[in-house]
């Protein structure tokens, strides 16, 4: 019905042009009417498609992303275009906190069509983007990234004796006959998942390859291991490498700096301390900050500033720092201090996060914001100082305070150091043993609304 429908409309542009330019259109006509009608049927048949109860799975587009759910937790799935290989991953955000490290743990549904003298093999590659990507064709195909760290095994058939299965590896492999397991064990010495934050187009969306740090796994056909994989025959998964802190128990550290400022043209000095409730911030929970003045000079203390800053050090070729101003507050409120005054004291709560910064270029993030399910990068954790370069990107946090003096007098200046970070996440594993119920669903990326619930959140 839609294709005859579409026909006659077709027919009656086509007599409205023939008649109007004579015969020598007609041709063409005629053709561009055939094209359309091609169209059209297919059109037709699209719209069957969909109007019928259930599509099938080869209907669907293969390459697309889902993920299912088992005992609440998301497993996520992508199979290759030409529907030979299916990933399956129980996580994206892999965490480290220096003591232990997320085994990055999956499973490959393989199809015994892909030949016999073919094998599947999985690699895991972290790679550090110095350049922006759309640079990499004007400088005629040189690309700017430097590859960081690299593994590789073979899935199929496996060339190594069986390891003990995880709970996932094992819902998965006592459910699909052809599910062949893998896993990889990242090291503590390799930069997070980091991205900076260019200036966003009109429509708010971020270049392809911004400049940063990215991980992922990718399981592929081929004869070598060593052989590039090609994109028919392939699955690429990007995952998160990040950085959580829990506090220690019976550890009480509130960080604290002061200073006492004297003056050149006056007399006495000026005392400024600063001081946190706590060292250690989680995403998303205020910085209090504590303000204490006494103004024993012979100065007048006109105002005071409060800045959360991000500084971004850059050691990978050229050691480079950026300083971006994530929230701020200036206070006026109280001020004046006449020479002799003090105990002037003050809270303040800064409120460090994404939606204030999203616009802003140079902006260290966590991975990638395509989806938007990322926040503030957290901060850098470096078990040996001296290996700092193999980080590529350190990324730290200071409270800045600065009072500002009257005429002849230098402002007093104060930072304190703080943690930013991801709270360690609560393992899930021992009530993945409890069910082997699998309920796949169409995959939709984490909501940063939800960092809470990260790990069972799902659109």
């Amino acid at each position: 019905q839609s294709s005859g429908l579409a026909d006659g409309g077709i027919e009656t542009s086509v007599k409205v042009i023939t008649g109007v330019a004579g015969g020598a259109c007609e041709a063409a006509a005629r053709k561009k009417l055939d094209t359309r009608r091609s169209f059209a049927i297919k059109l037709g048949r699209a719209l069957l498609l969909t109007g019928a109860e259930e599509i099938s799975p080869a209907a669907r587009q293969p390459a697309a992303a889902e993920a299912a759910t088992m005992s609440g937790r998301p497993i996520f799935k992508k199979s290759s275009s030409n529907s030979r290989l299916t990933c399956y991953l129980g996580k994206r955000d892999y965490f480290d906190d220096l003591a232990t490290m997320d085994l990055i743990d999956g499973a490959v549904l393989v199809d015994p069509g892909i030949g016999p003298d073919k094998k599947v093999f999985a690699h895991i590659k972290c790679e550090y983007r110095y350049g922006r990507g759309d640079m990499d064709n004007v400088m005629n195909g040189v690309s700017f990234k430097k590859d960081f760290f690299f593994a590789a095994t073979q899935v199929y058939p496996s060339e190594t004796p069986a390891k003990k299965l995880t709970p996932l590896q094992s819902s998965l492999l006592s459910k699909f006959s052809n599910a062949h397991p893998f896993s990889f064990q990242l090291p503590h010495d390799i930069p997070p998942s980091l991205m900076i934050q260019s200036t966003a187009v009109s429509d708010g969306s971020q270049e392809e390859e911004p400049c940063g740090v990215e991980y992922y796994v990718q399981v592929f056909v081929a004869r070598r291991k060593d052989d590039q994989p090609q994109g028919h025959s392939s699955v690429k998964m990007a995952i998160r490498r990040l950085t959580c802190v829990s506090p220690k128990p019976g550890e009480v550290g509130r960080p604290l700096a002061e200073i006492n400022k004297a003056f050149h043209l006056h007399s006495g000095s000026v005392r400024l301390e600063v001081s946190l409730a706590k060292e250690l911030h989680h995403h998303g929970e205020p910085v209090l900050v504590s303000v204490v003045i006494d103004n024993y000079s012979s100065n007048v203390v006109k105002g005071l500033s409060l800045k959360l800053l991000q500084l971004i050090e850059i050691t990978l070729f050229k050691e480079k720092a950026i300083k971006n101003v994530i929230c701020s507050e200036s206070v006026e409120k109280g001020f004046p201090l006449a020479p002799g005054q003090a105990g002037w004291c003050e809270t303040f709560k800064l409120r460090p996060n994404l939606a204030d910064n999203r616009n802003k270029a140079g902006v260290a993030l966590d991975g990638k914001m395509k989806y938007q399910d990322t926040n503030l990068a957290s901060s850098t954790l470096i078990r040996d100082f001296r290996n700092k370069e193999n980080i590529g990107i350190i990324v730290q946090y200071v409270v800045k305070a600065r009072v500002f003096t009257g005429f002849g007098g230098r402002d007093a200046v104060l930072e304190v150091p703080l943690i930013l970070s991801h709270p360690k996440p609560v393992d899930g594993s021992s009530e993945a043993k409890k069910s082997d119920d699998v309920v796949f669903e169409h995959f939709a990326r984490l909501k940063v609304a939800k960092q809470d619930t990260i790990a069972e959140a799902l659109d």
